[in-house]
Formats: C-alpha cells, sequence, structure tokens
C-alpha cells in the first residue's frame, strides 16, 4: 500500500510545484527527467505515423518523418504534465492534424519572394488527427513508466518524511 499516490496530470502539477515551494528542486528537475525518459517512445511513435500519413510520392513522407519530435514537461498553470511536440516549424505536420489538409507552393520559383509564390491547399484523406491518433494509441504504452517516476519520487518524499 503506497502513502502517497499521483493519479493524473493535476496530481503531477501539484507534486511538482509542492517540490519548488519546498526548495526540492533537484527532485523536481529529477521528475521532469524521469517524465521526459518515460516518454521518450512516443518520439518514435510519432515519426513512424509521420512516415504513415504523408503521401510518399514527391518526398513529402520522407521530409516529414524526419521531424524532430520532443518530449516536455510542462508544470504552468494551463499546460501541465508531459507531450511530445514538433521541434521547430512543421507547420504541414500540425496544420495536416488539425484540418486534414496543408498549403503547398505550386512551381515555387526559389528566386523570387515567398510571399509571390503561387499556393494551393493539398488535402491527405484520413490525416486529420493523426497525430492525436498516434499518441492515445500508444499511451498505453509508457503509462506505466511515467507512473513509475512519479511514485519513484513520491516514495522519496515519503522516506524523507520519516
Amino acid at each position: 500500500m503506497s502513502d502517497f499516490e499521483i493519479t493524473g496530470a493535476d496530481q503531477f502539477y501539484r507534486l511538482s510545484k509542492a517540490l519548488k515551494a519546498a526548495g526540492r528542486t533537484g527532485m523536481r528537475r529529477e521528475l521532469n527527467a524521469a517524465m521526459r525518459r518515460g516518454a521518450k517512445p512516443l518520439v518514435k511513435v510519432a515519426k513512424d505515423a509521420a512516415a504513415d500519413v504523408f503521401p510518399k510520392s514527391g518526398g513529402m513522407s520522407q521530409r516529414e518523418s524526419t521531424i524532430k519530435f520532443r518530449a516536455v514537461t510542462r508544470t504552468s498553470l494551463n499546460l501541465y504534465g508531459v507531450r511530445i511536440e514538433a521541434a521547430g516549424r512543421y507547420v504541414a505536420a500540425k496544420t495536416t492534424n488539425k484540418t486534414g489538409s496543408f498549403r503547398k507552393p505550386v512551381f515555387a520559383d526559389k528566386s523570387q519572394p515567398k510571399n509571390t509564390w503561387t499556393w494551393a491547399d493539398q488535402e491527405i484523406p484520413g490525416s486529420e488527427g493523426w497525430f492525436d491518433r498516434a499518441m492515445t494509441g500508444a499511451a498505453p504504452l509508457v503509462r506505466p513508466e511515467l507512473e513509475k517516476a512519479i511514485e519513484n519520487v513520491a516514495h522519496e518524499i515519503v522516506r524523507g518524511a520519516r
């Protein structure tokens, strides 16, 4: 039986803030690092999903599968927990997840400014929510690692309090 239990993102937020308030910044850093390590497998899931959803012809699938995803811990008031995000400006991946389409140049003349190019929307059937589906589907794979990381810190707190 555990003396202290964390069951969701809101508890993670409260634990992180309590560690900060108690001056246990080292333990808080350890908690955040453990959360990022636990979520690392989702980075590969995101890359694989990007390679699967984007068109193979034209090299877009290959280009989008090189997106640099990273695990990030958040402990602000509205954003807390661990999340996987694309590092940098991956507009096609982000807009395709939201809308199922992205804007692309038509016969772009690279010697001209981008605002002079002709642009078109390209729909990718079944791509709306591709990233969300991939993360939701893989969450059960990493949840035990994340819970273990939080539990280890909670046990350390209880051990230190005794």
